[in-house]
């Protein structure tokens, strides 16, 4: 959904030389060879009964090298049937607010776009050792999300406890008081893979095309980690060309 404001993650994936097709899941099965589904900025809730789009992704999740990434906008709209799926899989939920940095992390003056911090784990460790962190991760409009019980999940990016507020559904500002989460990514017990975020703009053309930010890098680094073997990360080129003699 929302096709026309997805040219960036299109254009990312192009990149990374992947063939793209959009697919409506009423109408559509997935085709043998494809390994990840891309869900971004969804508007209405996925249907469940009937022909049911969730059991589509069920059954796709159930099988081998198939990977899916989902990018939530900040609304508070709720989508019972994708976020159950999503936490039946990665024992998650994307909080029915908005975060607001604070002046120390905001980039923008409204304070809705900030610098996370990175996390401090096995996975996150590792998807980072492959990044220059010379630069911010950085999140535009962000849900953030409640990870309930570890296990197979694992924060890449955080909010610290007390250094942002979130907007409720009442526009209330409250304190935030734990650490929430931003991205995350679970491993099933098949090896698949499912990376989360409460932000499209994680992943929005002025993120992903800034060389100050690691968002490009971290999503890189994100599918290196899935075993995807045709991702280029950064190979630098040159242009070759002969400067022989020309001799008859």
């Amino acid at each position: 959904e929302n096709y026309g404001n997805a040219s960036s993650v299109w254009q990312f994936f192009r990149d990374c030389g992947y063939n793209i097709r959009k697919i409506n899941l009423q109408y559509e099965d997935f085709e043998e060879g494809e390994s990840i589904v891309v869900i971004y900025a969804p508007q209405t809730d996925y249907l469940d009964g009937g022909i049911s789009e969730i059991d589509k992704l069920d059954k796709y999740l159930s099988e081998d090298s198939h990977d899916l990434m989902v990018f939530m906008e900040p609304t508070l709209r709720s989508m019972p049937n994708l976020e159950g799926l999503i936490k039946k899989y990665c024992n998650i939920s994307f909080d029915q607010a908005k975060v607001k940095a604070d002046s120390d992390s905001a980039i923008s003056i409204d304070g809705y776009t900030f610098a996370a911090d990175v996390a401090d784990n096995e996975k996150a460790n590792s998807i980072f050792s492959n990044i220059s962190m010379e630069g911010k991760t950085v999140f535009l409009n962000a849900r953030p999300i409640s990870v309930e019980a570890s296990g197979n999940t694992h924060p890449l990016c955080y909010v610290p406890a007390g250094s942002s507020m979130i907007y409720s559904e009442n526009e209330t500002l409250t304190a935030k008081e734990d650490e929430k989460a931003l991205l995350t990514v679970t491993k099933l017990e098949n090896d698949n893979r499912i990376l989360c975020s409460g932000s499209t703009g994680f992943i929005a053309g002025l993120m992903m095309d800034s060389d100050v930010y690691l968002n490009r890098d971290l999503m890189f680094s994100c599918l290196l980690d899935a075993g995807e073997t045709q991702v280029p990360m950064n190979v630098s080129y040159e242009i070759i060309r002969s400067e022989g003699l020309d001799i008859t």
